[in-house]
């Protein structure tokens, strides 16, 4: 049962259109020197597959017709910005929970001064995105 479930949260995170185009940009920007530091590739995918597991951990412990909160900050590597809230909202999704509602703040996250040089500002959103696990049917 367990590898069955290892094995279905893996290929969730692998099949995950918006993260393999992400890894594909950053893999581009790398190989074109924009990236500085080779282990953020590895850092990018081992974030949100660590995330899809965290995710799929909560669903199993919660009850059924309760509600989660998620929190992003969305971020930018080598001028790549990576929608951290809508690829960990989609993977939520995929584990099982419902995507109720997503608020993005009115604040937004800065940029690092060795980005802003390189690529200029770009503000990055920060939001709360809200989850539910259906109400048990039976």
């Amino acid at each position: 049962m367990f590898r069955a479930d290892y094995n279905k949260i893996l290929i969730i995170v692998v099949n995950n259109e918006a993260l393999n185009e992400v890894n594909s940009s950053l893999m581009k920007r790398s190989f074109n020197g924009d990236i500085n530091n080779k282990g953020i590739l590895r850092m990018v995918n081992g974030y949100f597959t660590e995330l899809s597991f965290i995710f799929a951990e909560i669903f199993r412990l919660s009850k059924h017709g309760s509600k989660v909160a998620f929190v992003n900050d969305n971020v930018r590597y080598g001028g790549e910005i990576i929608p951290v809230d809508f690829i960990s909202t989609e993977l939520a999704e995929q584990v099982g929970f419902n995507p109720i509602k997503v608020y993005s703040l009115k604040q937004q996250k800065g940029n690092s001064s060795q980005q802003m040089k390189k690529f200029g500002r770009v503000p990055l959103r920060k939001s709360i995105a809200i989850c539910g696990k259906s109400p048990d049917l039976n």
